[in-house]
């Protein structure tokens, strides 16, 4: 009865005018607007819209391989005509310290985590799920509900292939409901129960708006969200070999692993998380029941690794340096600079090294905390080898090592300090000598009581 209801009523809206047709499109899609607001409102809370349709390639970062203390020292070194550049201890909300597009955060590189943040090659699956959901959802208003149905089946491939990204759960379940509706305008009610079972499990918040649909699909889409929240579970123990990995449901955080996770039976989209690790993401079913133990061995995160082979390459030759440096930027795009310090105890001298796309430029010498040089030129062996000699202080201690062994014998401390303690010594002696013997004399005392 509701395909012969809807076969009906696409029959008489086809004896219409056209003015009449297009009027309801209009209509059709000002209802789909309000929906699109309402999603888009939801992403905003997820983080997820922010950094989808922000220009991520405005804020570059910076990673200094130090302290903060010394961080400080180097940005005031290495480019004090740009009083903007902004240190960040943290770099998860870059865009909350940088004051200006064009400025640049610096982060330390112990706490730059490689997996804080999406880059925008992550994000571009995404925007291409709104650019088909915008198009079936044009196709639908205008009765093309097959090229729709083609749109949204993109759409869905694509949704679930970035997974990996947080929040992509949200936009899996976004597709599924405007499937559902597409379906159930083109009279399959079997498809569009199915898409509107996934949707419920993907993100069970969510509600099919009045607006959005016929009144048929929107109690529909009511019964299915009320039974997949009431229905049976599964449990699942999930075991990851990365050390404090999370486990994320839905983009729900479920806590670190190992354990036991329970979830509705259905479609899920799961993801986990580790540090100096790629991330982990699956659509997987869930049955009744207890499910035996999935075990998962996460990739090793190429950005991690290539800021580790820095790390031990800080104090290599030029080339060594500008490879790994290289390497780095390649596996990380949103890094435009490296720098770091090289220090000597002994001479109380620094060395403010930086390197960017371009390659490195010669040191910045350091002493006492005031610079000494600010060359740009280009990085070479040379440069790099007279610039640790004089961070040691070889040069003089060289020098001073010929100026000893060329003096001659008369000006040399030791031959004089030898000579005064002779001369010391031989005055002690001639005044032991000439000092005259003492004389003594005897008395004899006779008492008088003594002869008796």
């Amino acid at each position: 009865m509701r395909r012969l209801g809807l076969a009906r009523h696409r029959t008489s809206l086809a004896k219409k005018p056209v003015f009449y047709r297009e009027f309801c499109a209009v209509e059709h899609v000002r209802s789909r607007l309000v929906t699109s607001c309402v999603v888009y409102l939801f992403l905003m809370l997820l983080g997820v819209a922010e950094q989808a349709f922000a220009d991520t390639s405005a804020t570059r970062f910076g990673v200094f391989f130090g302290g903060a203390s010394d961080l400080e020292l180097a940005q005031s070194l290495l480019a004090p005509e740009a009083p903007s550049k902004t240190f960040l201890a943290d770099p998860r909300t870059p865009t909350q310290a940088v004051d200006r597009a064009d400025a640049e955060a610096w982060v330390l590189a112990d706490s730059w985590s490689p997996e804080v943040g999406v880059t925008p090659a992550e994000l571009g699956p995404l925007r291409q799920v709104e650019e088909l959901l915008a198009t079936a959802r044009k196709r639908a208003a205008d009765l093309d509900e097959s090229g729709a149905l083609r749109s949204l089946a993109e759409a869905q491939r694509l949704a679930w292939d970035a997974l990996s990204v947080p929040g992509a759960a949200a936009f899996c379940a976004e597709v599924e409901l405007q499937l559902a509706v597409t379906a159930a305008q083109a009279g399959r009610w079997e498809l569009a129960a199915d898409s509107l079972a996934r949707a419920a499990r993907l993100d069970g918040p969510r509600r099919l708006l009045a607006a959005e649909a016929s009144p048929e699909v929107v109690a529909l889409a009511d019964r299915v969200f009320r039974d997949a929240a009431a229905g049976a579970e599964g449990e699942m123990p999930i075991f990851v070999d990365a050390e404090r990995a999370r486990i994320f449901v839905d983009d729900v955080d479920r806590g670190l692993a190992p354990q036991r996770i329970r979830m509705r039976v259905g479609t899920h989209a799961l993801r986990i998380e580790a540090a100096g690790r790629l991330p982990y993401h699956a659509r997987i079913e869930v049955a009744q029941g207890l499910r035996p133990t999935q075990r998962f061995v996460l990739a090793p995160d190429p950005r991690a690794l290539a800021k580790a082979r820095v790390r031990a390459a800080l104090s290599a030759d030029a080339t060594t340096l500008e490879k790994e440096i290289a390497s780095l930027l390649s596996a990380a795009p949103e890094i435009g600079t490296v720098a770091w310090i090289e220090s000597d105890a002994r001479s109380k001298r620094r060395l403010i090294q930086r390197c960017d796309a371009s390659g490195c430029t010669e040191p910045v010498r350091v002493e006492r905390d005031r610079a000494l040089s600010r060359r740009t030129d280009r990085l070479t062996s040379e440069t790099l080898r007279a610039a640790r000699a004089w961070l040691r202080d070889d040069v003089r201690i060289a020098q001073s090592s010929v100026r000893q062994d060329d003096a001659p014998w008369w000006s040399r401390w030791y031959v004089w300090t030898v000579a005064s303690a002779i001369v010391i010594g031989a005055s002690a002696a001639v005044v032991v000598a000439h000092e005259p013997a003492p004389t003594r004399s005897l008395r004899v005392v006779v008492d008088s009581g003594d002869l008796r």
